[in-house]
């Protein structure tokens, strides 16, 4: 659908804070758009939406400042399109902050291209710690990081946290994929990468 009006929640050149929000279209849209704007999440889930072609079923984020802590981004689809990418979250020029969370079971189905099942996250900077992406899936003839794919990173930091069972039909880093300087993107020791299909 059109980009942003077609969302549960839109976020546009503005600041705002949430606490115990459950965002859910009951697969009839996008949950959550944000443009130019600072979002916090806190012990909310953004659950069961869904979009037919384009980027970040649960949350599409651009330019934008946002931190998710002790949240649930689970289920949200994306099941058409010739590209696709980041079914639970797809991140543009963005700074973020993800702690304590939880990015599982979204799924991503195209005609040709799939990209970052649980996260997409593209020319912005990332910092995940204490925080599991798990069981999320892509599905199309050519598809890369299940569980994250980080494309021109400007910086991302994985830490303390687990990132398993991702699976995809075909292609590469089943678990994390990185387009660009490997040396921008940190995934430390205490992080486990197990269990991905393929690894």
């Amino acid at each position: 659908g059109a980009d942003g009006a077609d969302a549960v929640l839109l976020v546009d050149h503005s600041t705002v804070h949430l606490s115990g929000i459950h965002v859910r279209s009951n697969t009839r849209m996008r949950g959550v758009s944000v443009r130019d704007a600072v979002i916090s999440l806190q012990d909310c889930t953004v659950v069961g939406n869904r979009i037919v072609s384009g980027n970040g079923a649960g949350m599409k984020c651009r330019g934008s400042s946002v931190r998710i802590q002790k949240s649930t981004i689970a289920g949200n689809v994306i099941d058409g399109g010739d590209e696709i990418a980041g079914a639970g979250l797809s991140f543009d020029a963005c700074e973020i902050e993800i702690a304590g969370s939880n990015v599982q079971t979204n799924a991503g189905y195209a005609a040709r291209r799939a990209r970052g099942g649980g996260i997409w996250c593209e020319v912005s900077r990332m910092r995940m710690w204490k925080s599991r992406v798990t069981d999320n899936i892509l599905a199309a003839p050519d598809c890369a990081g299940a569980g994250i794919y980080v494309r021109a990173s400007l910086r991302c930091d994985l830490g303390g946290s687990v990132i398993s069972g991702n699976d995809q039909s075909t292609g590469r880093g089943g678990g994390i994929c990185i387009d660009g300087d490997p040396m921008r993107v940190a995934v430390h020791r205490n992080t486990v990468v197990r269990q991905n299909y393929p690894d």
